[in-house]
């Protein structure tokens, strides 16, 4: 079990629902180093080059980007903006246990007094509000 950073997180929940997810993807960062230890040739250092980038097998890049993409039925990972690996989810869920952060709103004085008050004491609002 592990808490991922919450800023690499993102879920998509299925409409209004927020007990059912249908897809969540994690980034991440690697090292050069635990990159090319994990995933050997998929990973490519990027240099500039004349104001783009080509492909180099010299590791002027520090860190990699991953990104772990799940769905119930699929699995698919991105290293540095590139799918190298797509296959069935071999759990079959997505195996994320995610609480979302919803606030519940504060009930101001006139909440109160309204919830408090009789449609038949309407008048008696004003009152509760002043003391």
């Amino acid at each position: 079990v592990t808490a991922p950073d919450v800023q690499g997180l993102f879920v998509w929940w299925l409409g209004d629902d927020l007990s059912r997810l249908w897809r969540v993807a994690s980034r991440y960062y690697l090292s050069h180093e635990e990159a090319t230890l994990l995933y050997g040739s998929a990973v490519t250092s990027q240099r500039s080059v004349g104001g783009g980038s080509i492909a180099s097998t010299s590791p002027a890049r520090k860190q990699h980007t991953v990104i772990e993409v799940w769905t119930d039925e699929d699995f698919t990972l991105w290293l540095d903006g590139r799918a190298i690996e797509t296959k069935a989810n071999p759990y079959g869920f997505i195996p994320f246990v995610v609480y979302p952060n919803l606030r519940e709103p504060k009930p101001d004085s006139f909440d109160r007094a309204v919830r408090t008050t009789s449609a038949a004491g309407w008048n008696s609002i004003s009152k509760s509000l002043r003391s």
